[in-house]
């Protein structure tokens, strides 16, 4: 009996040990510098970058676009074009805001993830909005969907490099 309870004891510790502090490092990639070439709402080709504390968005397409930046440092949202540079409010630019944090997730805001037979299905419910990536290669996104208070954005990332 005592060989039996002793089993039982060491077989519950194992299972609680073994689901304790699992780590699925799901957004390992943002721990780099990321640069990426993105299609924005099948019409803008942008280029999404985060390196350190500094995240910025600038437009390569259309060419009338191409000199507007958006940065975001220290949680401090601006603009430029040029020489111009203009502060924002989180507020007013609240679609731009949730851009610049595409790849500033955290696995604590994590409402589903799935496998949609495709892809690897993530969402995340965060006070800037409704994140979903599809992660495709190496665990990265592929596609992200971001959906607020009026906005909504689909981003397909044509190309990521990490450093």
């Amino acid at each position: 009996m005592k060989r039996l309870a002793f089993f039982l004891m060491l077989l519950c510790t194992l299972c609680f040990l073994g689901c304790q502090g699992q780590n699925y490092d799901i957004l390992s990639y943002q721990n780099k510098n990321i640069s990426a070439i993105c299609t924005l709402n099948d019409e803008y080709k942008i280029k999404v970058e985060r390196k350190n504390d500094l995240s910025s968005v600038s437009f390569l397409e259309p060419k009338e676009l191409k000199s507007v930046i958006f940065t975001l440092k220290n949680d401090e949202l601006s603009a430029s074009a040029g020489e111009v540079n203009i502060p924002l409010s989180k507020e007013n630019a609240d679609g731009i805001y949730a851009i610049l944090n595409m790849f500033s997730l955290d696995t604590a805001t994590v409402k589903t993830a799935k496998d949609d037979g495709e892809f690897d299905v993530l969402e995340f419910d965060t006070e800037i909005g409704l994140y979903t990536l599809l992660m495709g290669e190496n665990n990265l996104p592929s596609k992200i969907i971001i959906s607020g208070d009026g906005y909504f954005f689909e981003i397909l990332i044509d190309e990521i490099s990490l450093s």
